[in-house]
């Protein structure tokens, strides 16, 4: 029973495993150990969907969350996770959070009768780059954009999921958010953190932009270290709206 409450713990996102080894006071690699060998009897997410019937009955809504929870240093459990109903859909064991990685769960979702219809993620550039076109990581200066003669250009490759609305987490925002803002006084983190709340959560995108405004007002008579909420949100606004 111990050992089912610990992995249920760590799977359902109810504790990292920094705090299973902090209040268990159990080590990351027996953790790690207990999730793979529960992990090795799981049926497939293509078994599980046949098993229930999934794809003729189920209550998905077709807004799928994405996300990586790292079981130790070199390991990675990549969910597929409804949104509306919290279903585990499909998942992926791997080394590390890559696109290959990305596309075979998204394949795997799909193989269990799941309709795509938006993604919600952290905003890893693995998972956004199933719905967006990978930017080029550097561009050196004064360099031609357009290829040079004799040399074929290259084909652009269009995004596994092109045209699937796609959103960042706003948990996750909150989060990065409050890790820009933690080395501030904490009266000055409190005030920030919370008119990033009401921007994050407002109830239309019409108060969204109010909100925004408000906070790019108040930054702008605030010294430059205050300012970074502000502009964190401004720079990923396309992809929290």
């Amino acid at each position: 029973m111990f050992v089912d409450e610990v992995v249920k713990d760590f799977i359902q996102g109810r504790s990292p495993c920094g705090v299973i080894k902090e209040r268990k006071e159990i080590a990351r690699c027996t953790v790690s150990a207990w999730v793979n060998q529960y992990g090795q009897m799981c049926f497939t997410p293509r078994q599980v969907s046949g098993a229930l019937r999934l794809r003729t009955g189920n209550r998905w809504g077709g807004v799928l969350l994405l996300d990586g929870k790292y079981l130790n240093r070199n390991l990675v459990l990549l969910l597929a996770v409804d949104c509306f109903t919290l279903d585990i859909v499909s998942w992926l064991v791997t080394q590390r959070e890559t696109v290959a990685d990305y596309l075979k769960l998204v394949a795997s979702v799909e193989d269990c009768g799941y309709a795509i219809g938006a993604l919600v993620s952290d905003g890893h550039p693995a998972s956004t780059a199933l719905t967006r076109e990978s930017k080029p990581a550097f561009v050196h200066k004064y360099t031609r954009t357009y290829p040079r003669p004799g040399i074929t250009p290259a084909v652009t490759k269009i995004p596994r999921l092109h045209g699937v609305p796609h959103q960042l987490c706003l948990v996750h925002a909150e989060r990065e958010l409050a890790t820009l803002v933690s080395k501030l006084p904490k009266k000055n983190q409190k005030k920030l953190l919370r008119i990033c709340h009401l921007v994050l959560f407002a109830g239309n995108l019409k108060q969204a932009l109010k909100r925004r405004r408000k906070l790019a007002a108040i930054s702008a008579f605030l010294p430059p270290s205050h300012q970074v909420c502000s502009e964190w949100i401004s720079d990923h606004w396309e992809a929290l709206t």
